[in-house]
């Protein structure tokens, strides 16, 4: 006689590597890929939020801000959203703005 008849169905017509490389890509969106997508959404989402309020707030009233413009940086600042060297730190404010709406 021969060898046994393997029984029908996905692993007797998959390689087993073919397996392997099948769950580790499904692993690596899952714990790596889908992550990074939803930190995404979830910070455009409040960034979003922020504007809006920051819109309903100059609606209803003025209000200032302060910044740091002794930054060396800042001298060749032209336009657009200014992102210092130094950001975050605990600068005193030497200007302030008042936003109106």
């Amino acid at each position: 006689m021969g060898a046994p008849a393997k029984p029908p169905g996905l692993l007797a017509s998959w390689p087993v590597a073919y397996l392997f490389i099948y769950l580790f890509i499904y692993l690596f969106i899952y714990l790596f890929i889908w992550p990074a997508y939803l930190f995404i959404y979830l910070a455009s989402g409040l960034l979003m939020l922020l504007c809006f309020a920051l819109l309903q707030a100059l609606m209803e009233s003025p209000f200032s801000i302060g910044y740091y413009s002794s930054e060396p940086s800042m001298r060749d600042y032209k336009g657009g959203i200014y992102n210092p060297p130094k950001c975050g730190t605990a600068y005193v404010g030497d200007h302030a703005v008042l936003l109106v709406g």
